[in-house]
This record gives structure tokens, C-alpha cells and sequence, in this order.
């Protein structure tokens, strides 16, 4: 009896364990209205990787005010168009992510909406980018009205088992 009640907590605990990984590896599923939203991130992605400049400034609002990682201070649409434009003449300019971004969460509320993701530069262990932007639905379709990207302090191995242990209990 005290086995069989001992293989009955170990499947449990492994079930539980498994349950918990595959639910943190689901894709999230979006509402067609958040799938639209979500759409502006992905052509985000796809003029950056084209350096298209004029495709990327077009989601871009005229009133836009966001707090890039790079910068001390909150710029405008102006200023990013400037920093973009160099970056995209400038062969030396830091690797875009190999695939598109994938969202942590989009929320929208009737014609504004927010999107969170992370940008992962490179490999694992290489940066990763906190990214957030405030969109709005207008004449020209949504575009980002605001938003903030923030790197993200890497884990020491010891530090990322930890988190692990914590997920799993």
C-alpha cells in the first residue's frame, strides 16, 4: 500500500510538472481584434529587417512619445526617425532578432491597445529586450502612440535553475 501511494505521488508531481512547462510554452491565442493589433508588431519587425524606413515611420504616430532602451529621455517620432535612419545606413548596426517577435500579451481597449513582448537579440545567451507599445486605431490603422523597451538583466546559470525550481514547485 505505502508504494502504490508513493508511484501516486510521483506521477502526480510529474504530471504537474509536465502540465506546468506545457502551459508556459503555449502560444498565446488572440481575438481576431488582437490578432490585428498584433499585426502592426509583426510589420514592425518585417521594415526593420527590410530597413524600410518609410514602412516602419508609418506606424509610427505624429503624437508618438515612448522611452527607448537607449536613450535617457523619452523621444518622439522625429527623434526615432533619425536614429533609424542611421541605423539602417550603417552596416555595423546590432543584429535584428532571426525570428519575429512573439507576444507575451496584447489587450485591446476599443481603439487603443497594448502589446508585450520580448525582443531576443542573437542567441540565448546573448540580449533580450522587455518591449512595450501603446497603439491606436485612427484613419490610418493602428498605429503606436507610445511604448518603452527596457533590456533585460541576465540570469547567472545558478540564477535561471532557481527560477526553474521556483516554476516547478
Amino acid at each position: 500500500m505505502l508504494r502504490f501511494l508513493i508511484s501516486c505521488c510521483v506521477v502526480l508531481a510529474l504530471v504537474s510538472v509536465a502540465t506546468a512547462q506545457a502551459s508556459s510554452q503555449t502560444k498565446l491565442q488572440l481575438s481576431p481584434e488582437q490578432a490585428e493589433v498584433w499585426q502592426g508588431e509583426l510589420n514592425f519587425y518585417r521594415y526593420l529587417k527590410a530597413k524600410d524606413l518609410k514602412g516602419f515611420m508609418s506606424l509610427w504616430d505624429e503624437k508618438f512619445v515612448g522611452w527607448p532602451d537607449f536613450s535617457e529621455l523619452p523621444q518622439h517620432k522625429q527623434d526615432i526617425e533619425a536614429g533609424v535612419a542611421a541605423e539602417f545606413k550603417d552596416p555595423a548596426a546590432e543584429a535584428l532578432p532571426a525570428s519575429e517577435p512573439v507576444p507575451e500579451a496584447v489587450q485591446v481597449f476599443g481603439d487603443v491597445a497594448t502589446t508585450f513582448y520580448f525582443w531576443r537579440i542573437g542567441s540565448e545567451s546573448a540580449s533580450t529586450y522587455r518591449i512595450t507599445h501603446t497603439w491606436r486605431k485612427g484613419p490610418q490603422g493602428w498605429q503606436i502612440i507610445g511604448g518603452m523597451g527596457c533590456g533585460v538583466p541576465r540570469k547567472t546559470k545558478a540564477e535561471a535553475q532557481s527560477s526553474a525550481r521556483r516554476v516547478q514547485s
